[in-house]
């Protein structure tokens, strides 16, 4: 693969503008205390891009990636220097989520006169139904029943814009460069700012991003349970946290950038250098869902890798199934070992997941929206003590609040999502394809955090733009299909036979290099 983004460096500038104008929104809205009216600002410059051509929104997933990667800087520095210290300061953590949101009305629009209810869409508009139907039945806060929303939908509306967006190949690749360069930098940037003590973050306004977070701290010369985690139980080591001021969460964006990088960077020096980069920085996360996903990929990839060699069924589904259930199943015992026999930081989610599950049994179609998870606690609207709604489990949260039928049509609608990657495999892209969405949900069960926007939205971009790259190989195979029959039914003078098997072989070299 050549990469286009190194060539074409307008493409990035096309976005600087956008960009400049949507940090300023979190920026002064923190500076000004005009969260609100500046949520609005970003609504209205959201729509602005949206209405721009589609070569110019095919640069609106890198642009999501740098506002998400910027979002907390922004807000922290501008609400220290301020002295902003409110609870409004939450507003403008939406801001990304809501620039997500306009664009994905955009692609709902671009569609309109395109078929639009396929499988994926079918299966995410009961999911979102039942979300709706939970949400008029909750008890829980309003500001809790809006952040279950968000992370119950962001994961849909970011694929569906990747997949929509990036078209061509060209587009794909830049996007692919693009995400992998922001990941190098903000894993430089958190090496270099780990040198740094509390008071200087203090400082950056880490205390005024975990009120925005409606989760504050207090620090003084030592550093928190947030920012120090065990590995071995025994000893304590300082998490890095660059510009996401959050390193679980960081965790999460250099994971999807580790796997971005090494599926479609052209080998080289710089493909290597990038890998070491982003891998020394989400190793210094201590980030265990990032660690968990990225080590789970590295090991169904390897195994289905060596397992297609000299296969003849290279594009179904039953192998990489049985493999990934093996990795899974592995990995969820390694998990229980380490639980009992080392405890440390992981005893919550492992305790949330027992807890959580006796009262979802009470009522399995669901507590209602707001009334279970991390965000429920943290606007005092859970129905039970803290471990017991689903805290700590992103999955038990939604299994408490939307129920087990809420819980299967997500499943069904990220399942939907492996199912397209079956005109690429065995592919390493296929392979991401099929795999990270589950490997995602397994991952969720024992992370609050997964399915929240600066976690899960990276992820879902590039799973977004591989499921184009399938459907074009999928639409290609088509026409070969469809040109094979038509050349067999042409009766064809020995002088025109060579251009015809010419023009098929063309269908077929362009379908080739999805293999």
């Amino acid at each position: 693969m050549t990469i286009s983004g190194i060539q074409d460096k307008s493409s990035f500038l096309n976005i600087v503008p956008w960009l400049i104008a949507l940090t300023l929104c979190l920026l002064f809205g923190a500076f000004m205390h005009q969260e609100i009216a500046c949520l609005g600002i970003a609504l209205l410059i959201s729509t602005l891009y949206a209405s721009m051509g589609w070569k110019e929104k095919a640069n609106a997933p890198i642009l999501i990636v740098w506002l998400l990667s910027l979002q907390n800087l922004m807000i922290g520095v501008g609400a220290h220097v301020s002295g902003n210290d409110s609870g409004d300061l939450i507003w403008l953590t939406q801001i990304p989520f809501a620039v997500t949101g306009v664009l994905f009305v955009s692609v709902i629009l671009d569609r309109m006169n395109k078929p639009m209810v396929d499988r994926i869409n079918k299966y995410f508009i009961l999911l979102a139904i039942w979300i709706a139907v939970m949400f008029l039945l909750g008890v829980g806060s309003l500001a809790a029943r809006l952040v279950s929303v968000r992370n119950a939908t962001v994961f849909f509306m970011a694929f569906c814009i990747a997949r929509e967006y990036l078209k061509e190949d060209s587009e794909r690749e830049r996007f692919y460069f693009q995400f992998g360069i922001c990941c190098v930098i903000v894993s430089v940037a958190g090496i270099v700012l780990m040198t740094q003590d509390v008071a200087f973050w203090m400082n950056m306004g880490l205390s005024e991003v975990y009120i925005a977070k409606q989760s504050p701290i207090s620090l003084t010369t030592e550093w928190g349970h947030r920012f120090v985690t065990s590995v071995d139980g025994i000893h304590n080591v300082v998490r890095m946290m660059s510009t996401y001021y959050e390193p679980v969460n960081l965790a999460y964006l250099l994971s999807a950038g580790l796997i971005c990088i090494g599926l479609t960077w052209k080998k080289g020096v710089p493909k290597y250098l990038a890998l070491l980069i982003v891998a020394l920085g989400l190793f210094l996360t201590f980030g265990k869902g990032g660690w968990m996903v990225a080590g789970v990929f590295v090991l169904f990839l390897l195994f289905y890798k060596s397992s297609t060699k000299r296969k003849t069924d290279e594009h179904g589904l039953r192998r990489p199934l049985v493999i990934l259930g093996i990795i899974l199943t592995g990995a969820s015992l390694a998990a229980i070992l380490y639980f009992l026999f080392v405890g440390g930081a992981v005893r919550p989610h492992f305790w949330a997941v027992i807890n959580t599950w006796e009262n979802v049994i009470s009522r399995p179609v669901g507590h209602g929206l707001g009334s279970g998870g991390n965000a429920a606690y943290a606007f005092n609207s859970a129905l039970g003590e803290w471990l017991s709604t689903g805290e700590e489990s992103a999955l038990m949260s939604f299994m408490y609040q939307i129920g087990i039928p809420g819980v299967l049509l997500l499943l069904l609608t990220m399942i939907a999502f492996c199912k397209t990657s079956r005109s690429i495999l065995p592919s390493s892209k296929g392979a991401a394809l099929f795999s990270l969405p589950i490997i995602l949900l397994a991952v969720s069960l024992l992370q609050d955090n997964t399915f929240a926007p600066q976690c899960i939205i990276p992820f879902m971009f590039l799973l977004g733009s591989i499921s184009a790259e399938a459907k074009d190989a999928s639409r290609l195979s088509d026409i070969n299909s469809t040109s094979g029959e038509v050349f067999k039914a042409i009766p064809c003078r020995a002088g025109t036979a060579q251009t015809i098997g010419s023009a098929e072989g063309g269908f077929r070299l362009r379908e080739r290099q999805y293999k």
